[in-house]
């Protein structure tokens, strides 16, 4: 078969797994040769792995992609920094994709399944310029010009960045593609000769803004953009002093970090400072005006060390952020913000085996601790079981009513990796949450909560999905508990002979329930849509029963997806739009009670009318309107078919065989004023930035970089970072983006890991990484999979509580568990 290539482009013959693509660079008429030495060339997969990147020959412009995998692949064309003899500089060229596009949406694709492509050129062009000067307020000091940072970013057209002349104030940018950007003048830290210095500025946008929302762009489509301006203000500041409970160590006041966010915006606010070792006192400087809820927490100073036994708190004495009292610095600087940490409390208690259970499933037996609301506690590796005698104690708990949790993970048997047999429970020997006893701390230290942890459970069946062929291309299971609770969701490419494996361990003895979907890809836009969704059937029962010690084998059979629901969300009154604002939720009628289908939802993000629809077999259904999606913090009025304020009273809509049922609408509308929080920036390493801002503190053990446009090394190091207290911040391949390394100024980390090897992120940025931290490492494997295993290797040790595996080729499932894998303190 002859693939199909890019117009202009030559076919050759290539081996079955030996493809190439190559070409020729060339500069604009004029530009200094040398500027070739800063191009590289990367093929990336349409789908799929087989990321490749060369140089260009610095003398002749060419470059060859060889040891292709047949595929289609974008091509681009990325300019980064070049040495001119005394230092590094960027040339005024514009990146791009092949054919002449800026983004890869737009980029033609290169086709090499039958041979290999030649005459994929480009002709790269001047970049346009956005210059201008910072002014600082009146009586400042001048070496605060050397904290500040320019950078440009626009959607499609990609960034750029300088660095404010120390001396004069002045910048440019240069390199930029025609477009339109928004401009951010961002106040970090410089040296002040014996520590970093941060101004007592606040950051903003171009014209005269804090909030990106509002930002004016700059247009450089018709030309260059010179008297982008900025005088930046004084900030605001909030004073206090932190003071530790009677008899705790004064040492105990490293640990502790003060930070302030905005009201209603990231929960944990970029803006913060450290209190003084000796009298607690501490100053968050460079404050906008406005209202700020502020955090005192408890950091671990040293991977692997207990944190002191002190227990978060917000301003004033609140242990969550909607309880807090916010501090308003709209007027003047607010001083007397102070806080009086608790020493923690403690949960312990033994958990003993089955008596035929091997000694060393102690080795996976795990212990957690929650509020009754099912919200997870975690304070740093206090959790951890005796392996010897089974005892464990939670700590650094407030005063209040708790739920015990207890589980098992995987552990190392000497030769492999080994799942023991144990069923969860909750304290006091409950099956699920809302049975559980409340264990309470309100009168101090809780003691003697044990467990008997039994044997479980299992699930090992062959579903014949066969009915289910051509209604997509991928297939989702998910396995419920009888109270709808999901337990475990997964999924992969539906096979071509319809079976397909359904496994699930550890299993409390009951009932429990599975679902199946199906769903359909498209490789363009990277986007999947949902196509059909069950409850399966085990002969004439909706749920199987499981026994202690027995797994469940045998086929099941999925019922053919032949009926249709659909409508519309309609959404009406919200003020602000963009994220969801509500979805539509499938039913069915299962044993007399409305049973919500897991993992299906159908969003909408704006008012009007949203178009959804949904295929299922034969059977009775409703479809509720609501909000279990949206980030809205204030009251939704839901609803459900036929217009009904509550699912006990939704209209059934029955289904026969075949029938499609139409205009099955439903409304959803803010009873209150709509909250919605957002974390972003103007591009995605921007975003890395503005994360790393909202949740870490200066003086990280550790910070990340990952190359942006290759999802495999982010998320293989996304849980070692969450488990080491650290960011992952997105680079790109020869150059560290401004904004992100204003955020390592901000950061100070101890270490710099970059993740990949030097296909993936060059020693240039290695280089440039160790102005930020003292250890600058690099931890890569021959492949992904390799440096999955690689980043796991470095940073945990045998008898993690969990391990998540993750298909190394389709990123949203590695995503899914990149925070829980973190949070759980495994890989």
């Amino acid at each position: 078969m002859i693939g199909l290539l890019a117009p202009g482009s030559q076919l050759a013959a290539a081996a079955e797994n030996d493809r190439s693509v190559s070409g020729v660079v060339s500069l604009p008429a004029g530009a200094p040769a040398e500027w070739l030495g800063a191009v590289q060339v990367s093929a990336q997969p349409v789908s799929g792995p087989g990321y490749k990147s060369v140089w260009v020959d610095p003398a002749t412009g060419t470059y060859s992609l060889t040891d292709l995998a047949p595929g289609s692949y974008r091509i681009q064309f990325s300019v980064n920094q070049v040495w001119d003899g005394s230092g590094f500089s960027r040339p005024n060229l514009v990146s791009e994709y092949y054919d002449d596009a800026t983004d890869w949406n737009s980029a033609a694709v290169v086709d090499v399944s039958g041979a290999s492509a030649s005459s994929i050129d480009a002709q790269l062009a001047t970049g346009r310029t956005i210059s201008g000067r910072v002014t600082l307020p009146e009586g400042s000091d001048p070496a605060w010009l050397s904290a500040i940072s320019v950078n440009a970013s626009a959607p499609t057209s990609g960034s750029g960045y300088a660095q404010v002349d120390p001396a004069t104030g002045a910048y440019s940018i240069t390199g930029l593609a025609p477009g339109a950007y928004q401009v951010h003048f961002s106040v970090g830290t410089f040296w002040g000769g014996s520590t970093s210095v941060k101004p007592n500025l606040v950051s903003e946008y171009y014209d005269d803004t804090t909030d990106w929302t509002t930002a004016t762009p700059v247009d450089v489509s018709t030309g260059d953009k010179s008297g982008i301006d900025a005088a930046l203000e004084q900030g605001r500041s909030i004073t206090g002093t932190v003071s530790l409970p009677a008899g705790a160590p004064s040492e105990w006041l490293n640990s502790v970090s003060v930070s302030a966010s905005a009201v209603n915006e990231s929960m944990v606010g970029g803006l913060s400072a450290r209190p003084d070792s000796t009298t607690g006192e501490y100053t968050l400087t460079g404050l906008a005006p406005g209202a700020y809820q502020v955090a005192f927490r408890v950091m671990t100073v040293m991977p692997g060390a207990e944190p002191p036994n002190l227990v978060d708190e917000y301003y004033d004495n609140a242990r969550t952020i909607s309880a807090a009292t916010p501090v308003d610095i709209t007027s003047a600087d607010e001083s007397g913000i102070n806080a009086t940490l608790e020493s923690g409390r403690s949960i312990s208690g033994t958990v003993s085996l089955p008596a035929d259970a091997p000694e060393e499933w102690m080795q996976a037996a795990r212990v957690s601790v929650m509020t009754p609301d099912g919200e997870y506690l975690s304070y740093g590796d206090n959790t951890k079981i005796d392996t010897t005698t089974g005892a464990y104690t939670l700590s650094r708990l407030p005063a209040g009513d708790f739920v015990v949790y207890f589980s098992a993970s995987s552990y190392y048997d000497g030769t492999q990796w080994t799942y023991p047999d144990l069923a969860p429970e909750y304290y006091d020997d409950a099956a699920n949450r809302d049975d559980a006893t409340v264990v309470s701390t309100t009168s101090g230290n809780a003691a003697g909560i044990d467990a008997a942890l039994a044997h479980g459970a299992g699930i090992d069946l062959d579903l014949d999905a066969s009915a289910l062929l051509g209604t997509g291309s991928g297939i989702g299971i998910s396995i419920t508990d009888l109270d709808g609770n999901v337990l475990t969701s997964y999924g992969d490419p539906l096979p071509e002979d319809g079976h397909y494996p359904i496994t699930m361990g550890n299993l409390t003895p009951g009932g429990y329930r599975i679902a199946v979907t199906t769903m359909s890809w498209d490789e363009q836009t990277s986007t999947s849509t949902l196509e059909s969704a069950q409850f399966l059937r085990f002969g004439s029962a909706t749920s199987i029963q499981l026994t202690a010690g027995h797994t469940e084998t045998g086929q099941v059979t999925a019922r053919a997806a032949d009926s249709t629901i659909s409508g519309n969300i309609h959404a009406e009154g919200f003020a602000t739009t963009g994220n969801v604002l509500g979805s539509a939720l499938p039913y069915e009628k299962l044993d007399g009670n409305w049973t919500r289908i897991p993992e299906v939802h159908f969003d909408t993000t704006q008012n009007g009318d949203t178009p959804y629809s949904l295929t299922v077999p034969s059977g009775t259904y409703t479809i509720g309107y609501e909000t279990d999606y949206s980030p809205a913090t204030t009251p939704v009025q839901e609803q459900w078919w036929n217009g009904k304020n509550t699912l006990a009273a939704a209209d059934p809509i029955t289904l026969t065989t075949g029938q499609t049922r139409t205009d099955i609408n439903g409304t959803i509308q803010p009873t209150g004023d709509l909250l919605v929080e957002r974390t972003a920036g103007v591009d995605r390493y921007a975003t890395s930035a503005a994360v790393s801002a909202a949740t870490f503190d200066p003086g990280t053990p550790v910070a990340y970089l990952a190359n942006g446009t290759k999802f495999p090394d982010a998320l293989s190091g996304a849980a070692a970072a969450g488990h080491l207290g650290g960011p992952v911040l997105l680079t790109q391949e020869n150059e560290i983006p401004g904004l992100v390394a204003q955020e390592l100024k901000r950061l100070h980390p101890d270490k710099i890991i970059v993740l990949g090897s030097d296909a993936s992120i060059t020693d240039n940025v290695l280089t440039q990484a160790k102005t930020y931290a003292s250890v600058v490492e690099r931890t890569a494997g021959v492949d992904r999979y390799a440096t999955s295993a690689a980043v796991s290797a470095a940073t945990f040790d045998p008898g993690t509580p969990v391990a998540y595996l993750a298909n190394g080729t389709k990123f949203p499932d590695a995503l899914s568990g990149a925070a829980a894998a973190g949070h759980l303190g495994g890989p």
